[in-house]
């Protein structure tokens, strides 16, 4: 019943934040010193985040304030993303909040 649809949305939250959190490593890793953020679900994005999409902060500037870190509406279940800045600016598609389906 409802504990196990917590329990679901639990482990899909934790799932994507380990996900987005091993993605954003690759990017250091490889490089990249500045990320944007890159809101999810188009003009359906939480207003956080929908103020968000666009903003750049370097890997210190994001730690802890970044996609599912709770610091937007959406807290843990955000789908955003943090990209190379760099990535961004070369794919204009990216200019507004990108339409997700599920």
């Amino acid at each position: 019943g409802r504990f196990a649809t917590q329990v679901a949305g639990h482990s899909r939250n934790a799932i994507r934040q380990t996900a987005q959190r091993s993605q954003f490593r690759h990017f250091t890793d490889a490089g990249f010193a500045t990320f944007s953020w890159v809101a999810v679900n188009g003009i359906d994005a939480c207003p956080d985040c929908g103020d968000r999409h666009g903003e750049v902060h370097d890997e210190q500037g994001w730690w802890g304030d970044g996609p599912g870190d709770g610091g937007t509406l959406c807290g843990a279940a955000c789908m955003c993303g943090l990209v190379p800045e760099s990535y961004v600016a070369a794919n204009q598609s990216l200019e507004s909040p990108l339409f997700v389906g599920i």
